[in-house]
């Protein structure tokens, strides 16, 4: 989750895995760290509207949006595609790129990269030059969910980056699941993750990744594969991949079939 300030607008990117308040108060904490910034900049609370808005419409991204829904000086974006043209003014989806001001002085692009999931956006922050990209480019399994949207997505976010002389200082991506060696990933699951590699990843990355979508794509669907890279691994759905024998797959997940 990220919450980036303006002098008139705050925007809350996702909202956390978890719906009940008594265990994850994730409105209580966002509030309390709004009403520490209006005093210390000598505002008050009503002059700000906080919206929540998200990377994509999983779960695990959402959960907490009740939290925040009928609430004073508070909009929550909704999760579909139609939701999410409809506030950021994505008139063609998933071709078009919003903008989004928190005040006059930052403005964020909204750039549309379906793969991961049909809904998913990038964040460009114009002001520091970070470049939020929930689950679509992170330090671990990028799940691909429509291969050749990802493809056309990942080339478009690159292309603006790039056609527009952009920097970016960190790519931010959602959540951590590599260790510290290269191509090693903890356990899906895990709760424990001791000597986790960094979070913030740089364009060099994005550039990895398109290389080796690009690669893929036009190697066809035959030779689609799960690859690894020290900092991330493509990892598409199974139904975006070939079929390949049982006794392959069994041992990718640890199982050793055994003759009569």
């Amino acid at each position: 989750m990220y919450l980036l300030f303006g002098t008139k607008k705050i925007l809350l990117i996702d909202s956390g895995a978890t719906v009940a308040s008594t265990s994850f108060p994730i409105r209580k904490h966002v509030e309390g760290i709004i009403n520490r910034w209006c005093l210390n900049n000598k505002k008050q609370r009503k002059d700000l509207e906080l919206v929540v808005a998200h990377t994509h419409n999983h779960l695990d991204h959402i959960a907490g949006d009740g939290q925040f829904q009928s609430q004073l000086y508070t909009t929550v974006v909704g999760t579909s595609v139609e939701d999410m043209s409809y506030f950021f003014k994505l008139s063609k989806w998933p071709y078009s790129i919003g903008t989004f001001a928190l005040d006059n002085q930052r403005q964020l692009a909204i750039i549309p990269i379906p793969g991961h999931e049909n809904a998913s956006i990038a964040f460009y922050d114009c002001a520091t030059g970070l470049l939020i990209t929930g689950d679509s480019l992170l330090p671990g399994r990028l799940y691909i969910a429509n291969f050749s949207a990802n493809v056309d997505s990942i080339e478009r976010l690159l292309y603006f980056i790039e056609s527009n002389n952009l920097n970016v200082s960190a790519i931010l991506g959602a959540h951590i699941e590599m260790t510290q060696t290269d191509k090693v990933d903890y356990p899906i699951g895990a709760t424990y993750q001791p000597k986790e590699r960094l979070l913030n990843l740089s364009l060099d990355h994005l550039h990895q990744l398109n290389n080796e979508l690009q690669e893929q794509w036009k190697a066809g669907f035959d030779q689609r594969h799960k690859a690894y890279y020290d900092a991330f691994i493509v990892d598409p759905n199974p139904s975006q991949l070939p079929p390949y024998p049982s006794d392959e797959r069994m041992a990718e997940h640890g199982f050793i079939l055994l003759p009569l």
